[in-house]
């Protein structure tokens, strides 16, 4: 019987293509080109972060540490922190203009908290 024919045993959970070996369809499956494309992720990472990964309990710690860095570099309240910094306003009164507390704002800064309204707004006027 040639593949074409054949009626799938189970479809990958990463990319829908249909998966023809003896798998349990009850659980998440994925498929060789899937896998592949992970091995080859992990190998990208280790080089990057200049490790080996031991198990998958040495991988989230380490990825999970990355990935902290990576954020703190990143993410929209160090957009927000720079566009204060340029117009030369302190959290204090950057907390005023948006109408929060400065609490609030350096929460935001740091990504703890999402941006509100406000910094929403003021992000699409710099645009």
């Amino acid at each position: 019987m040639t593949r074409s024919k054949q009626k799938p045993k189970a479809f990958c959970c990463e990319c829908g293509d249909p998966i023809y070996a003896n798998v349990d369809p009850s659980r998440d499956v994925v498929c060789a080109k899937c896998t592949n494309k992970k091995v080859n992720t992990l190998i990208v990472l280790e080089k990057k972060m200049k490790t080996d990964f031991k198990d998958t309990k040495d991988f989230n710690e380490k990825v999970g540490m990355f990935d902290v860095e990576n954020k703190r570099k990143h993410h929209a309240g160090t957009q927000l922190r720079k566009i204060r910094k340029a117009k030369g306003f302190s959290q204090k009164i950057m907390a005023l203009e948006l109408g929060c507390s400065e609490r609030h704002l350096k929460r935001m800064e740091s990504g703890v908290l999402p941006l509100n309204k406000a910094v929403l707004k003021l992000f699409s006027l710099q645009g």
